[in-house]
This record gives C-alpha cells, sequence and structure tokens, in this order.
C-alpha cells in the first residue's frame, strides 16, 4: 500500500471511530490524553517504576495506572495535588472562540525548577 493510500485509510478509519463523538469528547481526550502523558514522562524522568512513584504520591499503583492510561477522570482539585506534588504548575485558560482563532480551552503544564521546551507544554483544542 502506497503512503497517499495509507494516509487515506487512516483518515477514514478516524472519521469512523469519531463520526458520534461531540467536539467536547474529542477535546476531553486530547487534554486527558495530554495530562496522562505529562505524569508518565515525570516518572520516567524520575527513572521510577509504577510501584515507588506511588509510594512517592501517596496513592496506589492501580491509581497510577489510571492516571498514565487516561482512565481516571481528573478533576481541578485532583491536577492541583498532583502537579504540586510534582513540583509542576497546571494553569487552565477558558477563551470564546473567534473568527480568527477557533481556541476554546487552553492548559499549560511546567516545571517550577527547569524551563525547558521539553517539560514546558500549551496545549490548544480547537473547534473541528
Amino acid at each position: 500500500m502506497n503512503r497517499l493510500s495509507q494516509s487515506s485509510t487512516i483518515d477514514q478509519l478516524v472519521n469512523v471511530l469519531t463520526a458520534n463523538l461531540s467536539a467536547a469528547d474529542i477535546k476531553t481526550a486530547i487534554v486527558t490524553s495530554d495530562i496522562s502523558f505529562r505524569i508518565t514522562k515525570e516518572r520516567i524522568d524520575r527513572q521510577m517504576t509504577q510501584k515507588e512513584f506511588a509510594e512517592y504520591m501517596g496513592v496506589t499503583q492501580a491509581m497510577v495506572s489510571k492516571w498514565e492510561s487516561g482512565d481516571y477522570n481528573f478533576t481541578i482539585g485532583s491536577l492541583s495535588k498532583i502537579f504540586d506534588k510534582l513540583n509542576m504548575d497546571f494553569d487552565i485558560t477558558i477563551n470564546k472562540p473567534s473568527e480568527n482563532n477557533s481556541t476554546f480551552l487552553s492548559y499549560t503544564l511546567e516545571s517550577n525548577t527547569d524551563y525547558t521546551e521539553s517539560n514546558l507544554t500549551q496545549l490548544y483544542c480547537c473547534a473541528s
């Protein structure tokens, strides 16, 4: 299969999988995935197993697994506690979409100690 055909097939698959999802559902999945990635990356950067990380965070290994898999419904309170313990800031900005900018929600995770591109992320969830 050539590259163009693969791209078309992937686009078709994405369309089928997201056909019954609202824009809000898709945005939620994107944000949750990014939060889960950041938690996992922080654990790996600290060279900890899930068990060691759970002990450090004061939770069970099952909870860390839920965080990392995106199988946890984060609240603002839970995010604040998690990122405070990891010495990271969590900021939420909500904007109305404009004609030139369809951004409706952005959030920033950043390390308090090392302001490098690898640990400073801003994700904009745009309306489809």
